[in-house]
């Protein structure tokens, strides 16, 4: 999908989540069209349960891998959901611990700059991780070539090269519709050696802040274990 098809699809998009006695549930909101958020438990099975915020915990950390997967796929795609495997954790921290407790809205604006943000406080720690998914990525299409030619004789180097080279390609195209960055911006997030902040294009959305999205009281985790909501 072309970075301009990847961007109509998501515009306007966001997610809001709330919750009652019994039940949390998480919407994703696009063009006038309302759906529950998938778990992603084929990515991480942190909480079967559920989706829960406010804290820590496993239910956040499902929360946090799946409006990941949400906000860089669309359609889904492998690049998209090791680019979610890669932040969800310090997302959570960062963003779905420090949720309101009962109802929330997050757009993709203050997504995108949350996630650049957290990118360009460990460049270094980031392109490892991403190097090391891809290249898994990379390795799963050699063995699934060697299974599908029955051969032994594959030239790794040159297949793995030319794997790399595309998914490098894909994970530049994502980074670029997703958290508005130009190509040499995207290169520099993407070797580690940033030279300065990427510039948001035609966006003046203000990063999250804790102190916006409201500190939830402290609480036993185990108080707030729910099932989710079925449509």
């Amino acid at each position: 999908m072309s970075i301009e098809n990847i961007e109509k699809a998501t515009h306007g998009t966001y997610y809001i989540g709330s919750r009652d006695e019994r039940d949390t549930v998480v919407i994703r909101r696009a063009a006038d069209q309302f759906r529950e958020l998938d778990l992603r438990l084929d990515l991480a099975k942190h909480s079967p349960s559920g989706f829960n915020w406010g804290y820590g915990g496993s239910g956040p950390a499902q929360l946090a891998l799946a409006l990941l997967a949400d906000f860089f796929g669309n359609p889904r795609s492998p690049v998209a959901d090791q680019l979610a495997l890669s932040l969800y954790q310090d997302f959570k921290f960062r963003v779905i611990a420090n949720l309101d407790a009962n109802n929330w809205k997050l757009t993709r604006s203050q997504i995108a700059k949350t996630i650049r943000q957290l990118m360009l406080e460990q460049p270094e720690h980031y392109a490892a991780c991403i190097e090391f998914r891809l290249s898994a990525l990379a390795w799963d299409e050699i063995w699934a070539l060697e299974r599908e030619q029955c051969s032994s004789h594959t030239d790794y180097e040159r297949v793995e090269a030319a794997a790399t080279a595309r998914l490098m390609e894909a994970t530049r195209e994502i980074l670029i519709a997703r958290l508005k960055m130009t190509r040499a911006q995207a290169d520099q997030l993407l070797i580690g050696n940033p030279l300065g902040p990427p510039q948001m294009i035609g966006d003046n959305t203000p990063p999250i802040s804790i102190e916006a999205l409201g500190k939830a009281a402290a609480r036993n985790p185990n108080e707030h274990r729910i099932n989710r909501k079925r449509l």
